[in-house]
C-alpha cells in the first residue's frame, strides 16, 4: 500500500484503541445484565460504543429499553459508574499501543489523543499505572469532550480537527466559521492519520477529510463491513501490531 502524501501528524482515539477500556465496559455491563438473564452481545455493543458524551444517557436508555430491564436508566447508570470506577485502577493497554506511541515519540512524529471522554473520566483511567505511563508520552496534546463545543462530538470531525490544530496543522477549522477550508488546508488534513476502533470515530476522521486506519474487533467488522459511510477507510487492521508504517512515509518499528 502506498499513500500520495507522507503522513506528518498522528491522531489517536483512546478508549478501545490504546487502552483496554472497552473490555471493562463489556465486563461491567455483563455483570449488571447477568441477574436478568441477558448478555451484552455485539449488536447491542455496536449501537452504544464510540458515542459522544452527550449521547451517553441515550445509549443507556437504549440498552435498558431494548432488554426491558426492570431498573430505571438512572439506577443503571449509577450501578455502571460504581463498577467502572472500581475497575479503572487495573486498566491495561491494547496490544502494541505503548510500543507504537513510544516509537513515534522517539522519531519526533507529532502525536495527539482525540477522545470523546471528558477530562474527569480520563483522569480516573489514569489511576492505572499503564495508562498513566502511556498518556505521559502525549503531554498536553490531549483533546477531550471538554475541548470542543456541545453537540460537536464524533461522528462530527471537530475532535480530530482540534487535535490536529494543537499539533500545529493548519486544517482550517473554526467552529464559529462557515467558510470552507482552502485547498491547501484540505491537503494538510490528508497528512493527518487517524487511528480509530469505533464506527462513529472512523466516520469523524473521514468527515474531517483525514486518512483513517480502522482497528475494529472482528465482530464489529462483520457488522459494518458493508456500511457505505466507512468506504473511505484507508486501511483496516485488527491490531496496532499489524502495521507497516513505511506505507505512510513513517519509520517502521524495528523487529
Amino acid at each position: 500500500m502506498t499513500t500520495a502524501a507522507a503522513i506528518k501528524y498522528i491522531l489517536f482515539d483512546l478508549d478501545g484503541l490504546l487502552i483496554d477500556s472497552e473490555r471493562v465496559y463489556t465486563d461491567v455491563t455483563n455483570e449488571i445484565l447477568a441477574p436478568y438473564g441477558h448478555k451484552f452481545n455485539w449488536t447491542l455493543k455496536s449501537n452504544m460504543m464510540g458515542k459522544p458524551l452527550s449521547d451517553e444517557r441515550v445509549a443507556c436508555e437504549y440498552l435498558v429499553n431494548e432488554l426491558n430491564l426492570p431498573i430505571s436508566v438512572d439506577e443503571y447508570i449509577l450501578l455502571r459508574n460504581k463498577k467502572q470506577n472500581e475497575a479503572w485502577p487495573k486498566l491495561g493497554l491494547r496490544p502494541g499501543a505503548l510500543e507504537l506511541v513510544t516509537h513515534l515519540k522517539a522519531h519526533n512524529i507529532p502525536i495527539a489523543v482525540a477522545t470523546g471522554s471528558r477530562k474527569a473520566s480520563l483522569e480516573q483511567k489514569c489511576n492505572a499505572p499503564a495508562v498513566s505511563q502511556l498518556m505521559s508520552l502525549f503531554g498536553d496534546n490531549v483533546v477531550t469532550a471538554d475541548d470542543i463545543g456541545p453537540g460537536n462530538g464524533k461522528p462530527k470531525p471537530d475532535t480530530f480537527l482540534v487535535a490536529a490544530q494543537r499539533l500545529g496543522a493548519d486544517v482550517g477549522y473554526d467552529v464559529s466559521a462557515t467558510n470552507q477550508p482552502s485547498q491547501q488546508q484540505l491537503l494538510t488534513r490528508q497528512t493527518c492519520l487517524v487511528f480509530e476502533d469505533a464506527v462513529p470515530g472512523v466516520q469523524a476522521g473521514l468527515n474531517g477529510d483525514m486518512k483513517v486506519i480502522w482497528v475494529p474487533e472482528p465482530e464489529l467488522l462483520d457488522l459494518y463491513k458493508d456500511d457505505a459511510s466507512l468506504k473511505g477507510v484507508h486501511q483496516t487492521v485488527f491490531s496496532l501490531q499489524h502495521l507497516n508504517l513505511s506505507d505512510y512515509g513513517l519509520p517502521n518499528i524495528a523487529n
